[in-house]
């Protein structure tokens, strides 16, 4: 063989290692980041239209207790119950074309979680996700929005009736009352809080009702069949 030919082969065998050492430990930088550090792999969770949910965003809205006081009656299903509540909000806000500005209600709602869990313990948590208070401020923001356009949707057009606040003062009221061993109050010392109730529950079915509507009509794809099951197998605590 020439000197020319065996110089070229000798490159290529010293090209073809370098290609193999490299890939070798590219695929053991993953594992080992996949296994020793869990909590930096991020992943798709859903896609909402053109808009993904991930994995960090269901354990943010759970870590700074967005949707606390309707979590706190689940005995299990939190992350699905998360997930549900995101594509509900992508959904609505997608299907907007207002412009809302919420800048002050933002900042309030902020501050109130700050001092509710403390500023420290707010750094901490940004800080385990790779994210800032400019970050947190857009999971805020989206939730603010979705109840402003709700309000606006259903807040006005809900009409609540002498005969339904009745109805539900024979019917709910009072026999639960009675069932607790207590006496019922006169109905019209009750009239505000029974209206509210009703209207309430009313807003909650037509919000319902509508946002089915729209997730028939949307490409929504989740991309974890056990949602829960997955939380359990990757080590979170979320539920």
């Amino acid at each position: 063989m020439s000197s020319k030919f065996l110089s070229v082969l000798s490159h290529l065998n010293f090209s073809f290692h370098h290609i193999l050492v490299s890939s070798f430990f590219t695929l053991y930088f993953l594992f080992f980041t996949l296994f020793i550090f869990p909590e930096t792999i991020d992943r798709i969770i859903a896609v909402v239209n053109d808009q993904v949910i991930t994995l960090t965003d269901i354990r943010i809205v759970k870590a700074f207790g967005f949707y606390e006081e309707e979590i706190k009656g689940l005995k299990a299903g939190v992350p699905f119950f998360i997930l549900e509540r995101l594509i509900d909000q992508k959904l609505a806000i997608q299907l907007s074309s207002e412009e809302v500005k919420i800048d002050k209600e933002v900042e309030a709602y902020l501050k109130n979680m700050s001092e509710k869990i403390g500023d420290e313990k707010v750094q901490k948590t940004l800080a385990e996700y790779g994210f800032d208070l400019d970050g947190l401020r857009e999971y805020i923001y989206e939730k603010i929005l979705f109840q402003k356009l709700i309000s606006r949707k259903f807040g006005q057009s809900v009409v609540v009736t002498l005969d339904e606040i009745e109805n539900y003062y024979k019917g709910t009221y009072v026999p639960i009352q009675k069932e607790k061993g207590l006496e019922p109050q006169p109905m019209i010392e009750l009239l505000h809080e029974i209206e509210s109730t009703i209207r309430e529950n009313k807003i909650k079915k037509h919000v319902e009702d509508w946002i089915n509507k729209l997730k028939s009509q949307a490409d929504i794809q989740i991309k974890v069949e056990n949602l829960n099951e997955y939380f359990k197998k990757e080590g979170s605590k979320i539920e």
